[in-house]
């Protein structure tokens, strides 16, 4: 039987080889044994078919050929996209108009529930509470604009700088950097004389009260120099001195000075509380102010250390810092050190 059926599929294939015709019932015939004599099973016959068919789908999807498997994907992954962006297309939009921000302004989840000051020491936080237009409670940090709070703050003539950080939803720390006097500066304003504090940067900030306590050291002539620059220069240099009387030395703390002034040329001139000699300061660079100071410190250890101090120091005409290099002279009345 077997060897019929073999016979049977190799003519066949003989005749389909030549260019014959293969009749219907031959190429019915599914089972037929191989080389080895065996009928292939029908189980093997599944798996090759299987195979084969996975063979495919893969080699559609890798190559993107018109399949079911890969398109789909692809449109999904834009329909998300899509959908994510339109929103933000769309809340951008009300943002800018300002509706959304009033809509969830209303909304107490934002609305400030902590507001925390720090860096001040002249200024109250309830003056700045007041000052900033911030309502605790009923202010929304969605709608606060930052800027227009830090100009409100530093209308305080004692602020200096203001910082603002937001802590969501509904905190707010309030940073402020307060002017601190260092002096007291003569100036003319519309033909009258005022007196302006400054801070060591020398920047004015507020004018001292009429009949104010006078407790820092008042800064005069600045105005009377003409050219900008040796202005400006002496200003400087009036500014370094200061810097240095405030590591209050006992021997200079810088409430015994009382004024410092220079003349038409740049050149300093400081008058002490207790005595009125002056001591000529001159002009100069940095170095020059630090090393005329630290010499200074010297001499008034000098004469304050003597027994006869307020015999000694009252005879004094004036102390010169800029007589010769790393020298001080001390004119008295009939006697010069």
């Amino acid at each position: 039987m077997f060897a019929f059926i073999k016979r049977k599929y190799l003519s066949a294939v003989k005749r389909k080889k030549a260019g014959g015709t293969v009749r219907t019932d031959e190429l019915r015939i599914k089972g037929v044994p191989g080389r080895s004599g065996e009928i292939p099973n029908r189980k093997g016959t599944i798996r090759s078919w299987m195979n084969k068919r996975a063979v495919k789908r893969k080699k559609t999807t890798a190559y993107g050929a018109v399949t079911n498997a890969g398109k789909p994907r692809r449109k999904k992954s834009r329909y998300v996209v899509v959908l994510a962006v339109i929103p933000l297309l769309v809340a951008a939009g009300w943002f800018g108009s300002g509706f959304l921000v009033d809509c969830l302004s209303e909304i107490s989840f934002f609305q400030v529930e902590k507001l925390v000051f720090s860096g001040n020491s002249v200024v109250t936080d309830n003056q700045l509470r007041e000052l900033s237009g911030i309502i605790v409670h009923r202010t929304s940090l969605l709608g606060l604009d930052g800027d227009r709070v830090k100009k409100r703050l530093l209308e305080n003539p004692h602020i200096a700088s203001v910082s603002l950080k937001k802590k969501w939803p509904d905190s707010l720390e309030i940073t402020v950097r307060e002017h601190e006097p260092v002096a007291i500066l003569q100036r003319s304003v519309s033909g009258s004389d005022r007196l302006v504090y400054i801070d060591k940067k020398g920047v004015p900030f507020l004018d001292v009260p009429v009949g104010g306590d006078v407790d820092y050291p008042v800064i005069t002539g600045v105005e009377e120099i003409d050219d900008a620059g040796k202005r400006q220069s002496a200003f400087e240099n009036i500014l370094t001195l200061l810097k240095f009387v405030r590591k209050n030395d006992p021997h200079l703390p810088v409430h015994s000075v009382s004024e410092v002034h220079v003349d038409r040329n740049g050149e300093m001139v400081v008058y002490l509380v207790e005595y009125p000699f002056p001591i000529y300061f001159g002009n100069g660079n940095t170095r020059d102010t630090e090393k005329k100071y630290s010499n200074l410190v010297r001499c008034l250890k000098y004469l304050y250390s003597n027994r006869n101090r307020d015999e000694r120091v009252a005879g004094i005409e004036y102390i010169r810092m800029d007589y010769l290099k790393d020298k001080v002279l001390v004119s008295r009345a009939n006697q010069v050190n």
